[in-house]
């Protein structure tokens, strides 16, 4: 069973463009000046992308939220006036050496059109009625369904805003997610604690209880659904 993490459409993205380079090339019989011989796409887990694509944040730059002891020294290396200028402090070798040399793609604090859509899961046909209500119980998502893209028909899907999780057959046998290349999928909630109890309220718990993340004012608690997929919940981890 193939199941996405939050990082899944950027791979979707880049294996399509990967395939539409090796399949069509280019329509003249020239040689391109640069060809594109190899796609290579890098995950972070945990890492926001207010940090990658602003810096350092000033709102965690604190005891309380941050759990900064060294306040002074944290912002002499890492603070500057502009975004560009805090995130090439942070991630130097990102901005002075992947962007200039590559093309980096989705910082949602630019207009534009392109945005998270959805996350594709593919359980065994027969399971997905109760998939799709599983988790817009859990969630709190709206089913539903949405066109297909690649070809006529419709898929079930369960909304939350503008995103949404899609269920569709899996053409194999279903296989847990855990410790797989992509090992699980993410909410975020507001009190995780609460959620917990929920949880308790339905017949399951998480693997362990909350804990928090690194420095961070952020808890982390994992958990999987009755299918196998492995689910990250956070609190105080969106922006």
């Amino acid at each position: 069973m193939t199941h996405a993490a939050r990082s899944a459409p950027f791979l979707r993205i880049a294996v399509f463009v990967a395939i539409a380079i090796h399949c069509f090339g280019p329509v003249s019989g020239a040689e391109p000046a640069h060809k594109t011989e190899n796609v290579i796409v890098i995950t972070f887990d945990g890492l926001r992308w207010q940090e990658l694509f602003s810096g350092a944040d000033e709102t965690l730059m604190n005891k309380e939220d941050g759990g900064v002891r060294e306040i002074p020294a944290l912002k002499e290396r890492f603070w500057r006036d502009t975004p560009e200028e805090r995130r090439a402090a942070l991630l130097p070798f990102f901005w002075k050496m992947i962007a200039k040399q590559g093309q980096v793609f989705g910082d949602p604090s630019l207009p534009g059109e392109v945005s998270m859509d959805h996350v594709h899961l593919y359980p065994r046909e027969a399971d997905i009625p109760a998939m799709q209500a599983w988790y817009a119980k859990v969630f709190g998502g709206f089913p539903g369904q949405r066109q297909r893209v690649a070809r006529p028909g419709v898929i079930d899907v369960d909304y939350f805003g503008r995103f949404n999780l899609s269920f569709s057959p899996a053409m194999g046998t279903p296989q847990p997610t855990r410790g797989r290349g992509i090992d699980h999928i993410g909410f975020d909630v507001k009190d995780i604690d609460v959620f917990a109890k929920r949880l308790e309220g339905m017949g399951l718990k998480f693997d362990a209880p909350p804990r928090q993340a690194g420095t961070s004012s952020a808890r982390v608690a994992f958990f999987t659904d009755p299918w196998g997929t492995y689910i990250e919940v956070t609190e105080k981890l969106a922006p």
